[in-house]
C-alpha cells in the first residue's frame, strides 16, 4: 500500500490588539509505500517526524502561536501498483560500456529468476546474456505465489524465500540510485538494476558495483560502495567502519575525542574585556483609537511612537554624555537618525588608536609581570605591552598571541527591554529605509528577531550598532528587576537625579497608555484621573496607592504638564534599565569572564 498521514491542529496567541486569535492549520507527511516484509512499518517514525518538523516551522514562520489542541489525525491508504519488471530491454549504452551489468535476453517475464540463477551460477561466457544458460535451474528459485513479472513490492517476499540479500538500484539519466536496501544479514547477495521505458521495465544483474559506480575513462582504481547510501571508499576497512553508522535511522553517529584530546578551554579571551560603549533606551508610545476591520480582525486602535530616551555609557561606566529625550511626531526616525549620529561619534573613537605611553611605574610593573593577565599562564620572552587604544594608558603584560586575539570590540549595543515583542516592531518599519548600511537580523520568527544591527565600514575597520533585548538575559519585568537591587546599585540613577529622594523613582512608575491618545494631550497641565489609568486590554486600572505615588512624583519634581511627566517616565525606565543590566553584566564577568551585552546568546556560549 502506499499512504500518508494528515493531523488537524487548533493553535492560539494572544495579540494586545487583536486579543485571542485562532488558527486550524493541516500538516501532512509524505507520500510513504509500505512493501511486504521486512520493512512493513518502517516509514512510520521517519512520517511523525516529518509532521513534527512541519509543526516546527509553522511556530518559526508564524508570530507567538502555541499549541492548543489536536483535532483529529488522518490516515490515508491506497493500493500500491507497481510496473512489474518483465522480458528484455537494451540497456543504454553508457551502460553497455561499463561491462557492469549482465543483461539477460529473455522473452518470458522471468528476468528476475534469470537474475537470481546467474548471480549463482556466476558463468562468465561471452554469451552469458542467453537464457539457455539459466532454464535448467528455474526450479532452484522459489517463488510460492509470486507472480511473475515480480513487482518491486514482491522482492522481499523473494529474497526471505531464497534466503538471499537482494539490493535493488534505478537508472534514470546516467544516475544509479537505491530503490530498496535489503535489512537482512545473508552472506550471499544479489545486487539488481532496474531499467525501463515507456512499455515496461526489466532487471539486470549488477556484477561489479565498482564499475557500475566509477567512471573507468578517469579512475581505474576499484573502490568500494556502501549499497545504502552509494558512498565510496578506497579500503575495506573503511567501508566496514561505515557501515556501523550508515542506516536509515540512524544518519550520525558519536565520535568521543581521545585520550589527552578529552579536554576544551576557554580561547574567546578578548571576551573578558567590557564593551567600549554600550546605549541603553526605551520607546513611549501614544494609543490611537481607530476602529475598522480587516480580514477577520477588529481594529480598535494603533501604536504609534511618541518619545524616547537614550542613555550612553563609555569605557570606564560613566555617561558619555546627558541622557536624550525627545517627544513629538516621528519619534522613531528621529530616534534611529540620532542613533546613528551618535554611531558616527563613537565609531571615530573606536578607530583612532592612541599611541602607548609608559611610565616609569607602568615600566616596573611590565616587567615584572610572571603571568599573561588573559590567559594567566606563566609569561617568558614572548611578553608584550598591552595598552588602552582610547586613552594610551598602559594596561598589562601579555603573550604576544593573546595580544593578537584581543581587539576592542567595534560593536556598540542598543539595550531595549523587550525588543523583541514591542520595540523592534517600531524600528523595523524605518530601518529598512536606511541607505549604506548593511542590515543583519537574527530571527525567531517572521516577525521577531533576537538582534539586529546596522553596520558600516570605516577604513579598515567595521563598526555595528546591535539592537539586543535585555529582556533575553533577565526574563522578566523591569519593576521586577529594579524591586530585586538594593538602593546602593543604582548609581546611574543617583548621578543623574543628584540631591533628590531618589526613592521616589526606585519603582515603577504608573502612565495612562489608553489616556495618552494624541500629541495634544502633552500639553496637559494636571495629571489625569484615576480612570484614566484603566486598561480596557486587561480589564483593570491601578490602585489607589499607584496613583497617590504619581500625584507625589508630580508634586516632587515640579512638573507642568504631561509632557514632562512623559520625559520623566522615559527617563526613568532608561536609567533603571542601565543600572540593573550593569549590575547584571558586572556578575556575568566575575563568574565567567565574559559580558552579556556581546552576544544574545550569552547563556549557551558561557556554559
Amino acid at each position: 500500500v502506499k499512504w500518508y498521514g494528515v493531523v488537524k491542529a487548533v493553535f492560539k496567541r494572544e495579540s494586545e490588539d487583536r486579543g485571542e486569535e485562532r488558527v486550524t492549520p493541516y500538516f501532512r507527511s509524505n507520500v510513504q509505500i509500505e512493501l511486504v516484509g521486512d520493512t512493513v512499518g518502517d516509514h512510520v517514525p521517519t512520517s511523525f517526524t516529518k509532521i513534527s518538523e512541519a509543526v516546527d516551522e509553522f511556530i518559526r514562520r508564524g508570530s507567538g502561536w502555541i499549541l492548543d489542541k489536536i483535532v483529529h489525525f488522518e490516515l490515508c491508504v491506497a493500493k500500491y501498483q507497481p510496473l512489474r519488471a518483465s522480458s528484455y530491454i537494451i540497456l543504454p549504452k553508457k551502460l553497455v560500456d561499463k561491462k557492469a551489468v549482465l543483461n539477460i535476453q529473455n522473452e518470458d517475464q522471468k528476468c528476475l529468476v534469470w537474475c537470481l540463477i546467474a548471480h549463482k551460477l556466476n558463468i562468465l561466457a561471452h554469451d552469458s546474456f542467453r537464457v539457455s544458460h539459466y532454464t535448467p535451474h528455474e526450479q532452484e528459485i522459489k517463488l510460492d505465489g509470486v507472480e511473475c513479472p515480480v513487482s518491486l513490492n514482491k522482492i522481499p517476499i523473494v529474497q526471505r524465500l531464497n534466503n538471499r540479500r537482494i539490493n535493488l538500484f534505478g537508472y534514470e539519466e546516467n544516475e544509479v540510485f537505491p530503490l530498496y536496501f535489503s535489512k537482512r544479514v545473508d552472506e550471499e547477495c544479489v545486487n539488481l538494476l532496474l531499467i525501463a521505458n515507456e512499455e515496461t521495465q526489466h532487471y539486470c544483474l549488477i556484477r561489479n558495483m565498482s564499475r557500475l559506480l566509477g567512471d573507468l575513462t578517469k579512475h581505474k582504481t576499484k573502490h568500494h560502495y556502501c549499497y545504502r547510501c552509494l558512498h565510496r571508499f578506497a579500503k575495506v576497512e573503511i567501508l566496514k567502519e561505515h557501515l556501523q553508522y550508515c542506516s536509515e535511522h540512524s544518519p550520525q553517529h558519536i565520535k568521543m575525542p581521545e585520550k589527552g584530546e578529552n579536554f576544551i578551554k576557554f580561547v574567546n579571551v578578548h571576551y573578558q574585556y567590557p564593551l567600549p560603549y554600550i546605549i541603553y533606551a526605551d520607546f513611549e508610545s501614544l494609543i490611537v483609537k481607530e476602529v475598522h476591520t480587516s480580514g477577520n480582525t477588529e481594529i480598535i486602535a494603533r501604536h504609534e511612537a511618541c518619545g524616547y530616551a537614550y542613555f550612553i555609557i563609555g569605557p570606564d561606566g560613566r555617561s558619555v554624555k546627558p541622557i536624550a529625550i525627545y517627544k513629538g511626531e516621528n519619534a522613531v526616525k528621529h530616534f534611529m537618525e540620532n542613533i546613528l549620529k551618535e554611531k558616527e561619534e563613537l565609531a571615530a573613537k573606536l578607530t583612532s588608536i592612541v599611541p602607548i605611553h609608559m611610565t616609569p611605574q607602568d615600566e616596573l610593573d611590565f616587567r615584572s609581570a610572571t603571568h599573561c593577565s588573559i590567559c594567566k599562564l606563566a609569561l617568558k620572552g614572548d611578553r608584550v605591552r598591552d595598552h588602552d587604544h582610547q586613552t594610551g594608558r598602559y594596561q598589562a603584560a601579555l603573550h604576544s598571541s593573546c595580544n593578537l586575539k584581543f581587539r576592542l570590540s567595534k560593536k556598540i549595543p542598543v539595550v531595549f527591554h523587550n525588543l523583541k515583542n514591542y520595540d523592534g516592531h517600531l524600528i523595523m518599519q524605518k530601518i529598512g529605509k536606511l541607505k549604506d548600511y548593511e542590515i543583519s537580523v537574527v530571527p525567531t520568527t517572521m516577525e521577531k528577531y533576537v538582534t539586529f544591527s546596522l553596520s558600516k565600514r570605516y577604513h579598515k575597520f567595521k563598526v555595528s550598532v546591535n539592537f539586543v533585548d535585555s529582556f533575553q538575559f533577565l526574563s522578566t519585568s523591569l519593576e521586577k528587576l529594579v524591586q530585586n537591587l538594593t538602593p546602593d546599585k543604582f548609581n546611574i540613577l543617583n548621578e543623574n537625579f543628584p540631591h533628590h529622594n531618589i526613592s521616589l523613582l526606585l519603582r515603577k512608575g504608573v502612565y495612562p497608555y489608553e489616556y495618552m491618545d494624541s500629541h495634544q494631550k502633552f500639553g496637559e497641565e494636571r495629571l489625569p484621573s484615576i480612570d484614566s489609568f484603566e486598561s480596557t486590554l486587561t480589564g483593570s486600572g491601578i490602585s489607589d496607592e499607584d496613583y497617590r505615588h504619581a500625584q507625589t512624583v508630580w508634586n516632587y519634581f515640579n512638573l507642568k504638564n504631561m509632557g514632562e511627566y512623559h520625559d520623566l517616565y522615559v527617563k526613568c525606565d532608561v536609567l533603571q534599565l542601565a543600572d540593573v543590566f550593569e549590575n547584571y553584566a558586572s556578575i556575568i564577568m566575575a563568574w565567567i569572564v565574559c559580558t552579556s551585552s556581546r552576544h544574545p546568546n550569552l547563556n549557551r556560549k558561557a556554559v
